[in-house]
């Protein structure tokens, strides 16, 4: 499935899904609420930090194309490329990540920071 494939699919599922591999993958439900307060507070003070810069943040409602044919839904992310209001994905591909994927820099023009809560959950509780 490409990539405009999977999104004219997924505008008629009642849940979200992720591509991967080329495959829709539904993503998980049912968080504990420590999971939504952790999510909360980094993405107030993202927003508080990416303030009157041209970095937006963004929710795990938007999505990233983190190779080509693979979209996934962080729970916090953070668009620095050009907007557009009815994208379905974060306007340029990840280059740079936080979490799961890899190190983590946003100081270049369109770069994305990708936030997965899990793993930084884990790795703050160790």
């Amino acid at each position: 499935m490409t990539v405009e494939e999977f999104f004219a699919w997924q505008e008629r599922q009642p849940e979200r899904y992720e591509l991967v591999d080329g495959f829709p993958a539904r993503m998980m439900t049912g968080a504990k609420n420590v999971h939504d307060d952790i999510v909360v507070n980094v993405l107030a003070e993202l927003r508080s930090q990416l303030r009157g810069g041209g970095c937006r943040p963004f929710t795990s409602d938007g999505s990233i194309e983190t190779k080509p044919g693979q979209i996934r839904r962080a729970d916090i992310g953070a668009d620095c490329g050009r907007r557009d209001p009815n994208a379905t994905k974060a306007a340029s591909p990840p280059e740079a990540a936080c979490g799961q994927e890899s190190g983590a820099s946003s100081a270049h023009p369109g770069a994305i920071l990708h936030v997965t809560i899990a793993a930084a959950w884990r790795a703050a509780i160790g």
